[in-house]
């Protein structure tokens, strides 16, 4: 695992493309922080408050559906055992908590992911299409709200 201390300054760059106008005043920040630690924590509020919204609106599409899904799986478990103060809310607290502090480091990989992927295309079409790789998207935020509605319909008639 690289951290941001450790990579090229073309790679940097590169980053700042695909995170946008938050790079600077954020992530790059965040992440110099976990290089100095050599940790992969580093706490996200954002992550916090809107958990997988905000992976959504970030692009992180695999966490913001995987814990989508780890939810729903956690809801028919308590309805099938009929226990509402299981301990399946605190499985579900800890999942939150720990996206929370590792959502930087995932955001990290993705985007170093993303730019070496795009490491054989010309300079200008390059930071084009890691700029849309990147960045942020509202209208991803809507489609998981409408599948979490759609999601928690199909539960409640399963139960």
């Amino acid at each position: 695992m690289a951290f941001l201390a450790e990579l090229d300054a073309t790679t940097k760059e590169d980053l700042q493309s695909f995170v946008g106008a938050k790079y600077e005043s954020s992530y790059k920040k965040r992440w110099y922080g976990m290089s100095d630690r050599r940790s992969k924590l580093s706490w996200n509020w954002a992550c916090f408050f809107f958990g997988p919204f905000w992976m959504s609106y970030r692009k992180m599409y695999r966490l913001s559906y995987g814990y989508l899904a780890a939810y729903f799986i956690l809801e028919l478990i308590v309805n099938i055992i009929g226990d509402e103060l299981s301990a399946i809310g605190l499985v579900d607290m800890i999942i939150w908590l720990g996206l929370t502090v590792f959502v930087n480091y995932f955001y990290l990989e993705k985007a170093k992911k993303a730019v070496a992927a795009q490491k054989n295309v010309s300079t200008e079409k390059h930071k084009k299409e890691l700029s849309q790789l990147g960045g942020t998207s509202v209208a991803a935020v809507f489609v998981y709200v409408l599948a979490t509605i759609i999601l928690g319909s199909v539960v409640q008639i399963l139960i």
